[in-house]
């Protein structure tokens, strides 16, 4: 991990991510850091302390199984963030994460910050949806074996309830297919609402 000194390049990959759209909080300093392929991000035995938003390049992630075997979890490519399942989980990690490719991740302090993201509505809205985006994932992986009338009924009982699942239709569509496609298919997160109560849009990163 090497840190990115240049604070006006830092500040211009900060605008062009729109990262700040995921707080109310304002003047956060935000921070930058390159990772070379092969090099590891996160691990169980290291505690994190801070938000990464992969801006540039692949991530994998995996776990290890009790017979040491490797459990791929899934890829996070730009833009996605990383360290929100360990900010509710007092900083331990349950997965490893490691550079696919060299990668570049903008880096928000979870330790310098903790009192105000604790307190700051839309990100731990945000942070809500990306745990919900994550079960779905896990849950649609865990149906590979399943046959597509099985899929079909998975997601009807997913549609039957708009408040939570949101269009039927989507699901619908996404249970007819493969369960490799249904599981990588993109995320959309809906605009929130500001202090001032306009709608101000989420940028487009998601959790992986």
């Amino acid at each position: 991990m090497r840190p990115v000194e240049n604070a006006a390049l830092i500040q211009r990959w900060v605008e062009e991510s729109g990262v700040r759209g995921y707080f109310d909080t304002p003047h956060l300093v935000f921070q930058a850091y390159s990772f070379e392929k092969g090099e590891y991000i996160t691990s169980p035995d290291v505690p994190m302390d801070k938000l990464l938003f992969c801006i540039r390049g692949t991530i994998q992630i995996y776990g290890i199984r009790d017979d040491g075997g490797i459990s791929p979890i899934g890829l996070a490519r730009s833009p996605a963030i990383l360290g929100d399942v360990e900010f509710g989980n007092g900083g331990k990690s349950p997965f490893f994460s490691q550079a696919k490719t060299n990668a570049l991740c903008l880096a928000l302090s979870t330790r310098e910050y903790s009192e105000q993201l604790h307190r700051d509505l839309r990100f731990l809205h945000c942070l809500l949806r990306f745990y919900g985006e994550k079960l779905e994932r896990f849950s649609t992986q865990s149906v590979t074996g399943t046959t597509v009338e099985q899929r079909v009924l998975q997601y009807l009982e997913k549609a039957a309830a708009p408040a939570a699942c949101g269009d039927g239709k989507r699901y619908l569509a996404a249970a007819l297919q493969p369960p490799a496609v249904a599981a990588g298919a993109e995320k959309t997160v809906p605009a929130g609402e500001n202090r001032k109560g306009g709608e101000r849009p989420l940028p487009p990163c998601c959790g992986w």
